[in-house]
């Protein structure tokens, strides 16, 4: 159970799927990409669907980040992943480096992103 006071919600939608409750275009925006403008915010509310409710029920068999050299961007400013719930999925990767930006950091600043793949090359 999340402490946090404020979770996404779903609610389930024909054919076992998934669908956002509570949300439009401008709390999607707020949520998800605050720091981006608002026809960036509009197309991207046009590209959410629902999702199967087997992605949150089906066994992992094999994990990405084993054996495999991983970094996790955990995001200061997220407001849809609580920054201690992405520290904790952080700690799984071999290295994770902490940014300012909301829930999509390549999005408002593709250049911190590149910048942070840089140091790994």
């Amino acid at each position: 159970m999340s402490d946090d006071p404020d979770l996404v919600r779903a609610k389930l939608g024909g054919g076992g799927l998934l669908e956002l409750e509570g949300e439009d275009v401008s709390s999607f925006g707020r949520r998800f990409l605050q720091d981006a403008d608002a026809a960036i915010q509009s197309r991207a509310w046009d590209r959410v669907t629902m999702q199967s409710t087997a992605a949150f029920a089906t066994p992992v068999s094999c994990a990405g980040w084993h054996g495999v050299d991983s970094t996790y961007i955990v995001c200061q400013e997220d407001r849809s992943t609580s920054v201690v719930l992405q520290r904790v999925d952080a700690a799984r990767a071999q290295r994770f480096v902490e940014l300012a930006p909301g829930h999509h950091p390549f999005v408002p600043g593709p250049d911190l992103v590149v910048d942070q793949l840089e140091l790994l090359l």
